[in-house]
């Protein structure tokens, strides 16, 4: 601790770290659900989109591809470069002479007096002359270039610019289908665990009380101790199923706390379900996921810039237009500067550039461009067949798994109204520490079916709705729920 001191005397002050871990504590306990809060299954999904990294990663990765994008927009403008230089250059320039010495002797030939004059002078005059012209100090310039005609590569580099944006957006939309999904199945699946937790609890608590009964009646001389034996062996037997429920609780709810990023699960109120009426034909969800699913419009986009990939590889075969300018800041001749007569001081006009050989051949790259389009649309085939193998699957196992319920219910009936008449029956005398025995534990595993066929149930709907590219909807099918599993 730090101390300051004020008129009252010294005051502590709390040290800076203790300081931040009060706020973070405030901080989560604000963000998250306190521990043994209610949290429905719409509630939990508000939580996970505000939380997840994999969205997180997934929203940046479109913002990067956007900028990405807009970044191409000015391809077509001109290019505008400054350039300066500090250098040191000369001009070497080699003049043959002999001509003007042939000519200049014979005019003087022609005339004496001029001749007898100047002829010592015309005989020095060399044959050949070398002229040099050096120039040093610093060149600066200004050129502009237009592209007119890239064979299409330009169109076709911010096309596939922007397939990338759509590719980045539907990996995100998978993203946010596959969080929501496994959503689903961690959250109803911390339903079962906790489902059948309470069920060994159940089945435990009433053994205890059939070995409690049996102990009375070995003791009365009613039953031998062989039965009482049993009754103990069944009641360990079903305390290690219930440590073992127990251990299954605390596994779900860690993997539902990480899931939402929370230090303690919340308690889900949205408990195990079933929709008994019949859902739409499968026909629709088939339909949905070959025009929804986030796979589908990845593909699609990747397909898009394939294909543009195939035009840029085209464009590099093809010869380039331009349209250019320059204007020289230097070799004006200004006062203290040579003058450099091979530097213009502006030029414009029209170029063209073909590239002869670059070392790469051009026929094989666009081969390959090809190719890369041809694996693209196979593998969006292929994630088509995968898709309605998928949701068939999910669509049949749904409604196995809804049927299973339903026909669990008069089996629980009628284990329960056993368990009844078998333990009246043993404290009359009339049934066996067996009989007893069986009767719960026929009931506890049909108790455990039905959940697990309410989480198959669940599960299957899940599956259904992400291979059909609609899995935001859960939230409506758990609204129509007519048949939940009580805790």
């Amino acid at each position: 601790m730090m101390r300051t001191h004020t008129a009252n005397g010294p005051q502590k002050v709390p040290h800076l770290s203790a300081v931040m871990s009060v706020m973070a504590a405030l901080f989560f306990a604000c963000a998250s659900p306190a521990l043994g809060e209610g949290m429905s299954f719409e509630q939990a999904i508000d939580l996970l989109l505000s939380q997840s990294d994999t969205l997180a990663g997934a929203k940046a990765g479109v913002e990067s591809r956007r900028h990405t994008a807009n970044s191409t927009d000015y391809l077509d403008y001109p290019r505008v470069e400054f350039n300066a230089k500090a250098l040191a250059s000369e001009k070497t320039l080699d003049v043959n002479l002999s001509g003007v010495k042939s000519t200049t002797a014979s005019i003087l030939s022609s005339n004496a007096t001029l001749g007898t004059l100047l002829a010592p002078l015309a005989a020095k005059l060399p044959s050949d002359a070398v002229m040099g012209m050096h120039n040093s100090g610093i060149q600066t310039n200004v050129t502009a270039t237009l592209p007119l005609y890239t064979g299409g590569k330009i169109d076709a580099t911010q096309k596939a610019a922007f397939a990338g944006v759509r590719e980045a957006g539907a990996e995100a939309t998978l993203a946010e289908q596959q969080v929501r999904t496994q959503l689903a199945q961690v959250y109803f699946l911390y339903q079962l665990a906790l489902k059948v937790r309470d069920v060994r609890l159940e089945v435990r608590d009433g053994l205890k009380l059939h070995l409690t009964n049996a102990q009375r009646a070995e003791t009365a001389g009613t039953i031998p101790h062989a039965q009482t034996l049993q009754a103990q062996v069944a009641y360990d037997e079903t305390a290690r199923n219930l440590a073992q429920a127990e251990a299954d609780v605390r596994s779900a709810a860690a993997a539902l706390g990480n899931l939402l990023h929370v230090s303690h699960p919340p308690d889900a109120t949205t408990l195990l379900f079933v929709v008994s009426t019949r859902l739409p034909p499968l026909k629709a969800y088939l339909e949905a996921a070959q025009k929804s699913h986030g796979q589908i419009a990845r593909l699609q986009a990747l397909d898009d810039q394939a294909g543009e990939g195939v035009r840029i590889e085209a464009a590099d075969r093809m010869p380039q237009v331009y349209a250019f300018g320059e204007y020289n800041f230097t070799g004006r001749g200004l006062a203290g500067h040579d003058w450099d007569l091979s530097v213009p001081d502006w030029a414009f006009g029209l170029g063209i550039k073909y590239s002869l050989f670059s070392g790469i051949d051009r026929s094989e790259a666009e081969q390959a461009a090809v190719k890369k389009q041809a694996q693209v649309q196979a593998a969006l085939r292929q994630t088509r067949i995968d898709l309605e193998t998928a949701v068939t699957k999910a669509y049949n196992d749904l409604d196995a798994a809804r049927e299973r319920f339903q026909l669990l219910d008069s089996a629980i009936a009628s284990a329960r109204e056993n368990v009844r008449i078998q333990d009246a029956a043993f404290r009359a005398g009339y049934a066996t520490s067996v009989d007893v025995i069986d009767a719960r534990l026929a009931l506890s595993r049909a108790q455990v079916e039905r959940a697990e066929a309410a989480f198959r149930f669940d599960e299957a709907l899940s599956r259904l709705l992400f291979a059909s590219g609609e899995a935001e909807r859960f939230p409506e099918y758990v609204a129509k729920a007519d048949r939940v599993i009580a805790k």
